[in-house]
């Protein structure tokens, strides 16, 4: 498992977004032994399920905690794709089985289409395009 699952700011995040969960669950079983009398022992015991269901999720879930960026491996910085429109300079390319919008890098010539183009920027969901300077086969 990535190490980055166990770091402290990931735990707390996970942690205070369960808060409001966990005090509904208590409210409701203080509400349930205020109608229905229920042993003690029985109430700590759901309570310690509860807990031990959070934490066995965690590694199921940490991922969508991470606020950290992905790193440079996932980036789509460099990877080529293919102008499904003439890009003048807006338009789309198919990146990896994907239509993604694209527009032309400032400085370069409009792109035809069916041409091989390299993601150079990325602002927001637009892809910053330029032509690739190598053949691909």
């Amino acid at each position: 498992m990535d190490r980055r699952a166990y770091s402290s700011r990931m735990l707390i995040r996970y942690a205070l977004y369960q808060i409001p969960g966990a005090v509904f669950f208590l409210m409701l079983i203080v509400l349930l032994r205020h109608w229905i009398e229920i042993p003690s022992w029985i109430w700590w015991g759901v309570i310690a399920i509860w807990v031990v269901k959070e934490i066995a999720l965690f590694p199921f879930v940490w991922r969508s905690y991470d606020a950290q960026p992905l790193g440079p491996g996932h980036s789509m910085l460099g990877v080529r794709g293919i102008a499904m429109d003439e890009l003048a300079p807006t338009g789309y390319i198919r990146v990896g089985g994907e239509l993604w919008r694209a527009q032309v890098f400032e400085g370069n010539s409009p792109v035809e289409r069916g041409k091989t183009v390299c993601i150079r920027e990325i602002r927001g969901l637009t892809l910053l395009v330029e032509p690739c300077k190598d053949k691909v086969y």
